[in-house]
């Protein structure tokens, strides 16, 4: 006689304690450089200098590849929040639809050949990489936080150095520059940090 074990009921899976994320904060800014699509819009821009495709066609790959990035830059803000946030969010996150605000500034930063590639680079890379750093500051005030930190990689500019450990109110924005390795560390009643969870880790190698 075979016995059939009824399956466990399904359950939300359990925000992770506080001090044990999977990453940390600091790994966003490289997880998001990891996901950008860079260069398969550069590769569609080529195709519009070899006369293979139209500018306007170009516009619409690249809008709809920063879009599906938008998605899974959210996913990643989301996921690393969960994961040392001391309560359920207070509220969902809808995906904006910024695809016509790109649009608009993909066809100035194309308007000269000569320099669109360069243009189009620095554009696609820094509009994700603020991106990222906003959905950490939202989505941990949906989690409850009462601001942020701001916190450097381990080169940091001068203008990036003078505000290191600065703290943030929520309504405050990240006013970062190109190729800033900076973020954002969301702020909880817990006192979780980075740097704390990094000491706690390096401890126990």
């Amino acid at each position: 006689m075979i016995t059939v074990v009824p399956a466990p009921p399904k359950q939300r899976p359990p925000i992770a304690p506080v001090g044990a994320p999977t990453f940390t904060f600091a790994q966003v800014p490289q997880r998001v450089r990891a996901v950008s699509p860079v260069v398969p819009i550069l590769a569609s821009w080529a195709s519009v200098s070899a006369g293979q495709s139209t500018r306007d066609q170009f516009i619409e790959t690249a809008c709809n590849a920063l879009h599906v990035s938008r998605i899974v830059v959210q996913h990643i803000a989301h996921v690393t929040v969960a994961a040392v946030a001391p309560a359920q969010p207070v509220a969902g996150r809808v995906i904006d639809d910024y695809r016509d605000r790109d649009a608009a500034s993909l066809r100035t930063v194309t308007e000269t050949p000569e320099v669109a590639q360069a243009r189009i680079e620095r554009f696609v890379t820094s509009t994700l990489e603020q991106y990222g750093r906003d959905e950490l500051i939202d989505i941990s005030a949906d989690f409850g936080s009462s601001g942020w930190i701001w916190r450097t990689d381990s080169d940091p500019c001068d203008y990036c150095a003078e505000r290191e450990g600065q703290h943030y109110d929520l309504g405050d924005e990240f006013r970062d520059h190109p190729n800033c390795g900076c973020y954002p560390e969301p702020v909880f009643d817990l006192g979780y940090s980075d740097h704390a969870h990094d000491k706690a880790g390096a401890s126990h190698e």
